[in-house]
């Protein structure tokens, strides 16, 4: 029992040097577990660390926005919006780049490592979590980056408000009862529509000039057939939070021999706070 006893003592020493110049710091936890997210907050707020939650991806995107986070605890897998896709926008924004992610997996794999370096993740950790590694990291983490000064992260976001972002649109087909998601990537955006770029449609058997041909999976969705119905659209804006719209597919191009094509869309409905948003967004 004694021996049990120094052990203890000796471990906890090690995470208060290893806390002693981070603490204080605001981490956000993120996991749509709530009794993952309950241990990962004792962990870090019994060596000192303050600590804000989010129960998904577009609530962390949003807190990481809006508050003051000094490093984002990230589980990969969870709904409305996986862990990869957060990271990835948190990392393309001007605003949050510069905060530390660490990703949170149950994957012992390569191929999993890999994934978390081209989402430009910072650091891992995989489940089941020990209280030491999860300290050691975070504080390491939090070591290495300092937050940039408010007119530094200002002027990186007006140099790089042309940049692309996130989007992703999703919709029940007719006689399906699945929802099909879509993510990808904005190649231009207006108060009135939105274009993005997807994967060449491979059922598709050609294009008609500017419009969708009859055999491609978006056709129901387009303004040539007089059946069309509207897109509940999502758009996720790093730094912005997500916005919600409904819209309709306007044209369709591909060039040629391209493997992508890009799709226009016009917004049928916008609600007040969405198209407030697009306005801060295009007139930045």
């Amino acid at each position: 029992m004694a021996d049990k006893e120094r052990n203890t003592e000796t471990i906890l020493k090690q995470l208060d040097e290893i806390t002693s110049s981070t603490k204080g710091r605001m981490v956000l936890v993120v996991d749509d577990d709530v009794n993952i997210r309950r241990i990962l907050v004792l962990f870090l707020t019994n060596v000192g660390y303050k600590c804000i939650e989010a129960n998904n991806g577009r609530q962390a995107l949003e807190l990481a926005a809006k508050e003051h986070v000094d490093l984002v605890l990230l589980d990969v897998m969870m709904p409305v919006m996986d862990g990869m896709t957060v990271c990835r926008s948190l990392k393309s924004s001007p605003e949050t780049k510069h905060i530390p992610v660490i990703l949170c997996t149950a994957q012992r794999t390569k191929e999993s490592v890999v994934q978390a370096l081209q989402v430009n993740a910072d650091d891992y950790i995989v489940k089941p979590f020990r209280r030491e590694i999860v300290i050691e990291k975070v504080a390491k983490a939090l070591a290495k980056h300092k937050a940039p000064a408010q007119a530094a992260v200002e002027k990186e976001r007006r140099k790089s408000r042309r940049k692309p972002v996130v989007f992703s649109f999703s919709w029940s087909p007719p006689k399906k009862a699945t929802q099909i998601i879509y993510r990808t990537r904005v190649v231009n955006l207006c108060n009135h529509g939105v274009c993005f770029e997807l994967d060449a449609c491979d059922s598709c058997a050609g294009y008609c000039a500017g419009t969708v041909h009859e055999k491609c999976w978006m056709y129901p969705y387009a303004l040539t057939n007089p059946e069309s119905q509207d897109i509940e659209m999502i758009l996720s804006v790093a730094g912005d939070g997500s916005l919600q719209a409904r819209g309709r597919i306007v044209h369709v191009f591909r060039p040629a021999g391209g493997k992508t094509e890009s799709v226009g869309a016009f917004f049928t409905s916008v609600p007040p706070e969405t198209a407030s948003h697009l306005k801060k967004l295009v007139e930045a």
